[in-house]
C-alpha cells in the first residue's frame, strides 16, 4: 500500500559473534564504568559489540532492557529472538526509542537499558530521564573518530548529559577496527583539542571545519 515500484532490495542480516566484546566487557567491569557509548562509522561493528555486551551482562545477573526499534540488535520476529542476548533480557521492538525507553523505566525496573544508534534530542532526553531514575545506559552512535564527534551536535549533547562515564571509539586500521576506551574526562580533553583545531581552521577560512 505504501511502498511501490521497487527497483532493488538491501537485505541486512544480523551477525552474531559471541566473544567479540570480551575486551570491552573486561575493561568496563575492571574500571567500574557504569554507562558507556560505543561510537564508530557504519559497518564498524557497533551493534555486534553491543549485542555481545548485552549477552554477557545479562548472563552475569544484570537485568537488561533492550530498545530494538528496527530489530537490528536481537533479530526478533513475531516475538521470537534469533540472537542470544542473555537470560535476563527484555526486548522492546517496533517502538520509537524515546517511547520504549520511557516504558522500560516505568514498567521493567531494569539495571541497564541498551539502545542502538542514538540520533536525536528526544532520544537523548529519554536517556537522561532513565539515568535520573538510577538506570545505567549502553548506547551506540555514528561517529568516524573523535573529530566527527566534536563536529556533531547530537554527539556532543549525548556526551554532555553527564550520563556516560566511558566511550569506546572504533577506528579503522588496515582491514580491522581498533577499540580505544576513554573515560569521560579523557574523551572531553580529546574533543576540546579537536574543536580548538577546528576553530583555528575555520578562522583561516576552511568552512568544512566550522564548529557546531
Amino acid at each position: 500500500i505504501t511502498v511501490r515500484d521497487i527497483s532493488s532490495l538491501n537485505i541486512r542480516i544480523a551477525k552474531e559473534i559471541k566473544g567479540c566484546a570480551n575486551d570491552i566487557y573486561n575493561i568496563l567491569t575492571e574500571r567500574s564504568f557504569k554507562s558507556a557509548i560505543i561510537a564508530g562509522p557504519p559497518s564498524s561493528g557497533k551493534t555486534t559489540d553491543l549485542r555481545d555486551l548485552i549477552r554477557m551482562l545479562s548472563d552475569s545477573g544484570e537485568t537488561v532492557s533492550v530498545i530494538d526499534e528496527r530489530q537490528e540488535i536481537t533479530a526478533i520476529n513475531k516475538g521470537k529472538c534469533y540472537c542470544d542476548v542473555g537470560l535476563n533480557t527484555d526486548i522492546y521492538y517496533g517502538y520509537p526509542k524515546e517511547t520504549a525507553i520511557n516504558m522500560a523505566v516505568r514498567t521493567m525496573s531494569p539495571d541497564i537499558i541498551a539502545v542502538d544508534e542514538v540520533c536525536d534530542e528526544n532520544e537523548v532526553m529519554a536517556i537522561v530521564h532513565a539515568a535520573n531514575c538510577g538506570i545505567r545506559l549502553l548506547a551506540t552512535m555514528h561517529a568516524d573518530g573523535i573529530s566527527d564527534i566534536a563536529a556533531k551536535r547530537q554527539s556532543l549533547l549525548l556526551l554532555r548529559t553527564g550520563v556516560f562515564d566511558a566511550v569506546i571509539i572504533l577506528e579503522r586500521k588496515d582491514n580491522t577496527y581498533l577499540k580505544t576506551v576513554y573515560d569521560i574526562e579523557e574523551i572531553n580533553d580529546e574533543i576540546y583539542r579537536c574543536r580548538a583545531c577546528m576553530d583555528k581552521l575555520s578562522a583561516a577560512g576552511y568552512e568544512d571545519f566550522r564548529t557546531v
